[in-house]
């Protein structure tokens, strides 16, 4: 007599499972179980960091607040590196673009602190150097110029000098040297010229006769400028 296994017996005995049957799928997890489980892993976590640990990702959290918020509607006065001032229009001006940006507070500082550090010095050495250059060609054009310049120049300057010492006050004679606009051959220029019409022989030949009654030229030049006769 021969034996027969049937299928359903064949699954009995631990063969392949039935038609219907499946290893994983079937049951279902508890709704917020796994919430649950990834709060609990979470604050097990946390209760194991240190004070330091806790403080820093505090720290981190809130800053990723503020970071996603952007731009403040106004921002917190910025502060500035020791020894240095910038104007308040241009301080105006970087609040605008970094509004425009959507910076941070923190952002717009760290943005202004790179700029400080790093910009401004080499900004402020070549404007000194540029400075320094036109300071040079002034003198240069001045010690060449042609009409007070060459072999009369020395003597100019003398007669420039003492125009200056007559008319200017003291701070303007300080604000001449302290610009370098006494460099500059216009400016020597004019104080050649007012020297030279400060010439004793210049004011004698222009002191021609005038009727009786009358002021000449240089009874006008002595009432307009009388420390020039003194």
């Amino acid at each position: 007599m021969s034996e027969q296994v049937t299928a359903g017996a064949e699954g009995e005995a631990g063969g392949a499972p039935v038609a219907g049957e499946t290893i994983l799928g079937a049951g279902e997890v508890a709704p917020g179980a796994e919430a649950e489980a990834t709060a609990a892993a979470e604050a097990a976590r946390v209760a194991a960091l240190t004070p330091e640990e806790k403080a820093a990702e505090e720290a981190a959290a809130a800053k990723a607040e503020l970071d996603a918020k952007g731009a403040p509607e106004k921002y917190e006065e910025f502060k500035t590196p020791e020894n240095t001032k910038l104007d308040p229009a241009i301080m105006d001006t970087f609040s605008t673009k970094a509004r425009e940006l959507n910076l941070t507070q923190d952002k717009a500082q760290a943005l202004l602190d790179w700029y400080a550090k790093e910009i401004l010095p080499n900004s402020a050495a070549q404007q000194q150097e540029q400075w320094s250059n036109t300071l040079s060609a002034w003198k240069d054009a001045s010690k060449s110029d042609k009409e007070f310049g060459g072999d009369k120049f020395d003597a100019n300057i003398a007669l420039a000098q003492r125009a200056l010492n007559t008319f200017a006050t003291p701070e303007l004679g300080k604000y001449v040297v302290d610009s370098g606009l006494g460099n500059h051959p216009e400016f020597i220029r004019l104080m050649v010229r007012v020297g030279q019409s400060m010439s004793e022989d210049k004011f004698i030949k222009s002191n021609s006769s005038a009727p009786s009654g009358e002021k000449t030229e240089l009874d006008v030049q002595k009432a307009m400028y009388p420390t020039m006769f003194k």
